[in-house]
């Protein structure tokens, strides 16, 4: 992968409790494998933004219709948006996926900076209404 993955997350928006944790690392969620793939192959074209919501995920203004089952779970964990590089792969992106639905925020970061190094930046904020 060249380039860096942006998470940016809402602590605000963060309501996914420790119960809802466990659930989502033993228990796999709908649709996260065709997301990631969907994502990867627009992230062939070039970087994009994958905007969060609570109903489902849009990438260039376009609803990924598989992503109804895991967006749930990631607006819960916070996330607002993923900006990808050119070419992020789809293992890649169900990895992220799955670490940051089913870990605490801390474990999470741990995770995956471990594992993508210097590929990964945070942006992390309580937003104020």
């Amino acid at each position: 992968m060249s380039g860096v993955i942006k998470i940016n997350i809402d602590l605000g928006k963060r309501t996914i409790t420790p119960a809802k944790l466990r659930w989502n690392r033993y228990t796999p969620t709908r649709g996260v494998r065709l997301t990631s793939e969907y994502l990867s192959n627009l992230s062939k074209n070039g970087p994009l933004k994958a905007e969060i919501s609570p109903e489902i995920i849009n990438a260039f203004g376009i609803p990924l219709t598989p992503s109804k089952y895991c967006a749930p779970c990631l607006a819960e964990a916070g996330v607002e948006a993923l900006g990808l590089p050119k070419n992020t792969t789809a293992p890649q992106l169900k990895k992220i996926i799955k670490i940051l639905y089913s870990l605490p925020l801390k474990e999470a970061q741990t995770q995956l900076d471990a594992e993508f190094e210097d590929e990964i930046k945070w942006n992390i904020a309580e937003k104020t209404k």
